[in-house]
């Protein structure tokens, strides 16, 4: 059974779509031998067999906004799981949904619950991909999606369609389509709750550092989100550093929801705003918050804009295109005892440095899962 026969319609080897699919959001560039849409399972179990078969490498794709490479092929099949959008049932505190519903329009549905995990290209991200990279969301208080997962399936690399539950799931959440392709994913959802929000500014970034401790060490403070002056000016805000809390309650001097839904969104428009200014290297180290203003002072004194979550003690460096600082930036980190890619995950960027536990553990996963090796292969292994 060739490619054609399993899709139909589904299935294209044209050069242009070889071409559109061969980049994600990253930089990278690889190669698409064919792209595929799949409408069901059962087309899934077919192309894994296929691939089987004829030593082919299957990349499985949500909506391609990730920034490690991680669904950019290698000479692949590259399946686009966004014909599988359907919402399948919505409980009294869950909702089933196909891999490639976008979070948008399962978000539409939800009346008075959501998904507590918001990513930022949320009009476009599809659940699989969340779970697949098990996203952290524009609202870090709440956690990564892996924290929601109730039940998911998936075909495997040796063609098993898998339904599992804790703590077989684990398996498949985070790890980026190297043990299969998630179809269908259950997400536990939870009520829309009270929020306010502060919003301060600073001359200084010594001052910040001071009253974002202060912050982070109050019990109803949920999070404290930080720009700098450069990705400040960007988004409208005056050319200094600020910091935007997020408290449990009505502690807050912004509760309007226009006004709330300006705060939450300024993290997604800086994004766009970044990427039309060829800021396309975005990093995600993790620091010590005594640490902190060391490495926001050597980024400021090389005029990168970064912004962050400083309860998490993770921030975003954002590079131009091709620029040779990230390099130094890593160094800066090590020498600052923080650690580098803490939460977009490895793809093909960092493919080679997933190291001891997670490494023997990667390894022990394939084998089970994937002994073919032909589930996005080369992405967070070599």
């Amino acid at each position: 059974m060739t490619l054609r026969e399993i899709f139909g319609a589904g299935f294209s080897d044209s050069e242009v779509d070889k071409v559109v699919y061969s980049r994600d959001a990253s930089d990278f560039e690889g190669e698409a031998l064919a792209v595929v849409w799949p409408r069901e399972g059962k087309q899934i179990h077919n192309l894994v067999a296929y691939a089987k078969r004829f030593e082919y490498n299957l990349v499985p794709r949500g909506a391609g906004t990730g920034l490690q490479g991680g669904c950019v092929p290698a000479r692949s099949i590259v399946v686009d799981m966004s014909k599988m959008n359907k919402v399948l049932e919505v409980g009294l505190d869950y909702v089933w949904v196909e891999a490639g519903a976008v979070w948008d329009e399962v978000d539409s549905v939800l009346g008075d619950k959501e998904i507590a995990v918001k990513p930022i290209n949320h009009k476009v991200c599809t659940i699989g991909g969340m779970v697949a990279m098990n996203s952290l969301g524009v609202e870090v208080e709440n956690g990564k999606i892996s924290q929601y997962v109730i039940e998911l399936e998936a075909v495997d690399g040796s063609g098993k369609y898998l339904k599992m539950g804790l703590p077989a799931l684990k398996n498949f959440v985070g790890l980026e389509g190297t043990s299969g392709i998630i179809t269908k994913v259950k997400l536990k959802i939870v009520k829309r709750e009270m929020k306010s929000y502060m919003i301060y500014k600073f001359n200084t970034l010594g001052s910040m550092i001071q009253k974002a401790v202060k912050m982070i060490a109050l019990d109803d403070v949920l999070s404290v989100e930080y720009f700098d002056d450069l990705s400040s000016e960007m988004v409208g805000l005056e050319a200094k550093n600020h910091i935007v809390v997020c408290f449990k309650g009505d502690k807050g001097s912004v509760k309007e929801k226009d006004e709330v839904e300006s705060l939450i969104s300024l993290k997604e428009r800086l994004y766009h705003k970044l990427r039309g200014s060829r800021y396309t290297q975005m990093e995600d180290p993790k620091l010590p918050l005594d640490k902190m203003a060391s490495f926001l002072y050597w980024l400021r004194k090389n005029n990168v804009p970064v912004f962050g979550h400083l309860k998490l003690g993770i921030v975003h460096p954002c590079f131009k295109e091709y620029s040779k600082l990230p390099k130094e930036m890593r160094e800066l980190v090590g020498t600052l005892k923080g650690v580098n890619g803490a939460e977009f995950g490895y793809g093909l960027k960092r493919r080679g440095t997933l190291k001891g536990e997670l490494k023997v553990k990667l390894e022990v996963l394939k084998e089970q899962y994937d002994p073919k090796n032909i589930m996005n292969r080369g992405k967070m292994h070599e």
